[in-house]
């Protein structure tokens, strides 16, 4: 399976939506702690609709205290 990062975007199935909006203009806005299947399913959709309509300070940063899933 192919990890989903910037560097990868260009790979994915013409199927798959990918950001229209400049990646290197976003700037931060939220930092989420704890980014599971919730964030991913529901909060993650508000936030890429906010950067599609221009609003480029709501970029999210995430991160965990837990660590990497395959460290563990």
């Amino acid at each position: 399976m192919t990890e989903l990062r910037r560097a990868t975007l260009e790979h994915l199935p013409a199927t798959v939506a990918k950001p229209d909006y400049d990646l290197d203009e976003l700037h931060c806005g939220v930092v989420h702690f704890g980014v599971g299947a919730f964030h991913r399913a529901h909060q993650a959709v508000y936030f890429d609709r906010l950067l599609a309509a221009g609003h480029l300070d709501w970029a999210l940063w995430s991160g965990s205290v837990a660590g990497r899933q395959e460290d563990r």
